[in-house]
């Protein structure tokens, strides 16, 4: 198995290389740290990472007044009114 380079860190192109069945054994096969690189190194819109809480001191009502979140049904219902689309 080719999960190192020579210099100890992992081989993200193989890992990424692999089948999703044999990616999958490999991936369950790391280590917290080992899985932390892997997931730093790759791009921000990739999802093979597993999702992480982020504690917040401000609520989703917050959000949206600060113009930083939408309510997507209020949203979708806003652009079906606006388009004359019926639910």
């Amino acid at each position: 198995m080719a999960l190192l380079k020579d210099d100890g860190s992992l081989d993200i192109k193989w890992i990424n290389s692999l089948p999703i069945d044999e990616f999958t054994k490999v991936y369950a096969t790391l280590t917290q740290e080992q899985e932390d690189e892997y997931c730093s190194k790759l791009p921000i819109n990739e999802s093979h990472c597993s999702e992480y809480a982020v504690i917040v001191d401000y609520s989703f009502e917050d959000e949206i007044a600060r113009g930083t979140m939408v309510d997507a049904v209020d949203f979708l219902n806003k652009q079906r009114e606006k388009y004359g689309l019926k639910r």
